[in-house]
């Protein structure tokens, strides 16, 4: 086990020399072998590729010990490799699936929203790459080039580089990583994935390196390091992991540094069983060369919640403009290698989009506050973001994923995020909705999205203009929302107050959402931003949910009514539970006697109106209402705040005809009797967000 306070900071090398001695003839002796495939490939795919098997070192410290110092500094980490516009784009185009205006209802408020790893402390230098994942009790987050380990209430439990946490390989995993970094929680095993790629020469060999915890404490639980050679001359670049019941499944962009030319891109399913129970480790392999056509940046499916059906394929996925989305199926075999496939693309049909910023090969794209054009920062549009999320709801198959897009290349056009739910993928793989998420004239980019148990979705991201800083922002929509529309508008998670200046203007080059699985409802992001305008990115950490999403609430007529004297009650009483509701009559008057006190009134809500409903105290009163709207027993809407002398729910009745209950209690748990007093109203608007 673990301790993180008696580790020292010196590499450990105590492993059998039996070990050493296999591992350097594996990686001497054996290059990976190509076996034909059992069934025809993709065009263009090559494959499988079977490597040689990569021994594990078991952590011999008895903890993660004591964090190393910040990494030294670097003026700018190795920039994705770009690919070429595939096609003679219009000026301008049209997005068929903008969605211009911003929802009514606010999505929920921050439960955590904390302070995650700063360039000052752990960076070394731009972009962060901020990314990570939660557990049970932990929030693990990796920025370029280190790790934290946090608790899901924001304490910093453990902070390491990445070359302080890899231990005992002999390799330049233990001494030279070199950053894109990937965290994931494996939920069906209770373990943690943390890898990125690293290398000691331009020259190569290029190494992808994958530490596995032991247990599901992360901290004091042990890992198993793999030190992967992905290739002996092109380097991994931009790799990204996969969680599947089979595999973990990666791919990177491999190109060739001295010409910083794009060669191919691979993936890999990694053996998921060997790696949990620390056995050496055979990856399977799948190259698509760059010629004609070329499929950068594709991403594997992560999975969340319930399983896919036995057997199911990993999914991968690119896009390319003006309109096409590219899946792939890979099926490994871990009883016959030979047998394994991966097979595609099908390819799927979107609405227009252009990939913004002349296909994201102009770095100094999207602009902030007080700066000049040449320290714009990175779009990014050229690609998928992460995750491509899995969902399976009540054996509804769906994969969900986003991109920057704009409707021109030109610099200067704003950016919005566009995403889509493709239904099906493993039978008639369909784009069951899709929508862009641009709802002003600001720039939005870095997105990343993430599902429930219940298929509402959240999406994460940066938005900036010439007069707002760099900030991150979180919107959604319910499952209950019409197709192709975030019907949960806009909130923030922090506003930044200060402008990246210099550094090539690396943004990003990624961000991240997940759900946490204690009760796959609650989602976790992390972005980066700038407190003050300079060289210092920051990172936060937050958190919210979807009341709709939790368990429901106690059925509100068995609340008891509270007993108060008869010379504080208002003309409605009694109405202490939704069995007693008034149907509303606005405005009317009502009264808080004692602090338990609560009001319940219902209204007849028809499909598509938009209702205002409004609590209004006098302003010299104490009073500071809450109001709930519950419809069909659930929790739709509720104010946790109040503004002067004004509590208020805008609600956007995308539902049905239904009957709407409101139930008001005060906020802070006081009354005064007649000083008590508010005044409840009700408008109805036939407009929709």
């Amino acid at each position: 086990m673990y301790n993180l306070l008696t580790m020292s900071t010196s590499k450990s090398h105590r492993f059998p020399l039996l070990v050493l001695f296999l591992a350097v003839v594996a990686f001497i002796l054996l290059a990976p072998v190509r076996i034909p495939p059992a069934t025809a490939q993709g065009p263009q795919v090559q494959g499988p590729f079977v490597g040689p098997p990569i021994i594990p070192v078991s952590s011999v410290r008895a903890g993660l010990g004591r964090a190393q110092a910040r990494p030294p500094e670097q003026l700018d980490l190795l920039p994705p490799q770009r690919r070429a516009q595939a096609f003679a784009p219009a000026l301008s185009l049209t997005d068929p699936v903008r969605q211009s205006r911003k929802a009514i209802t606010l999505m929920p408020a921050p439960i955590q929203n904390f302070e995650g790893l700063s360039r000052i402390a752990w960076g070394a230098g731009w972009p962060p790459d901020p990314n990570g994942d939660v557990g049970p009790n932990h929030y693990v987050q990796a920025v370029n080039i280190s790790l934290g380990i946090f608790s899901k209430t924001g304490s910093l439990l453990y902070a390491n580089t990445f070359n302080g946490l890899f231990d005992g390989t002999g390799t330049p995993c233990d001494t030279t990583n070199r950053g894109d970094p990937i965290v994931l929680y494996d939920q069906l095993a209770n373990r943690w994935i943390v890898t990125d790629f690293a290398f000691a020469s331009s020259a190569g060999p290029f190494y992808q390196c994958i530490a596995v915890s032991k247990t599901g404490d992360p901290v004091s639980g042990g890992w198993w390091f793999y030190a992967m050679v992905a290739d002996s001359q092109l380097l991994n670049d931009y790799p990204k992991l996969g969680l599947w019941p089979d595999a973990y499944y990666m791919s990177a962009n491999m190109f060739r540094l001295s010409t910083n030319s794009l060669v191919s891109t691979r993936v890999w399913a990694l053996d998921r069983n060997a790696m949990l129970n620390g056995l050496p480790l055979t990856p399977v392999s799948f190259d698509l060369p760059c010629g004609a056509t070329c499929y950068p940046s594709l991403l594997p499916s992560n999975l969340r919640g319930a399983l896919p059906p036995s057997g199911s394929p990993n999914f991968f996925a690119s896009i390319d403009s003006p309109n096409i989305l590219h899946l792939w199926k890979f099926h490994v075999d871990w009883t016959s290698p030979g047998n394994s496939t991966f097979t595609g693309p099908t390819n799927l049909t979107v609405a227009n989009f252009a990939m913004p910023c002349n296909a994201a090969a102009i770095f100094a794209c999207v602009p902030q506050p007080g700066v000049s054009p040449f320290d714009w920062v990175d779009g990014l549009g050229d690609r998928l973001m992460m995750q491509l999320q899995y969902r399976n709801i009540a054996g509804t198959e769906s994969l969900w994923a986003n991109h920057t897009v704009a409707t021109s290349t030109a610099v200067g056009v704003p950016t919005g995020i566009r995403w889509y739910e493709i239904r099906d993928p493993n039978g008639s793989p369909s784009i069951y909705q899709q929508g862009t998420f641009q709802p002003d004239a600001n720039y939005r980019w870095m997105g990343s999205l993430a599902v429930d148990r219940v298929g509402n979705m959240a999406l994460g991201y940066s938005v900036s203009s010439t007069s707002l800083y760099p900030s991150i922002r979180y919107t959604g929509r319910l499952a209950s929302d019409p197709l192709g529309i975030l019907g949960q508008g806009e909130t923030s998670l922090v506003e930044g107050t200060g402008s990246q200046v210099g550094h090539s203007s690396r943004w990003g080059d990624y961000s991240a959402m997940t759900v946490d699985p204690v009760d796959d409802c609650t989602f976790w992001y992390t972005n980066e931003y700038y407190a003050t305008t300079g060289g210092n990115w920051q990172t936060r950490i937050g958190s919210f949910v979807f009341p709709s999403c939790l368990p429901p609430p106690a059925p509100p007529a068995t609340v008891a009514p509270t007993p108060r004297p008869q010379r504080c009650d208002d003309a409605y009483e009694p109405d202490d539970s939704a069995d007693l509701a008034h149907t509303i009559t606005t405005p009317q008057w009502h009264n808080f006697c004692v602090p338990t006190d609560q009001d319940w009134v219902k209204f007849k809500a028809r499909a598509g109106w938009v209702y205002h409903i409004k609590a209004d105290t006098p302003t010299n009163f104490p009073t500071e209402p809450r109001i709930e709207l519950y419809v069909n027993g659930n929790l739709i809407a509720a104010n946790d705040h109040y503004f002067g002398n004004i509590a208020e729910i805008w609600w956007w009745n995308n539902i049905g005809d239904v009957t709407g209950y409101v139930r008001v209690t005060e906020l802070k748990g006081r009354a005064e009797g007649g000083n008590s007093q508010y005044t409840l109203s009700l408008e109805e608007f036939k407009d929709k967000p």
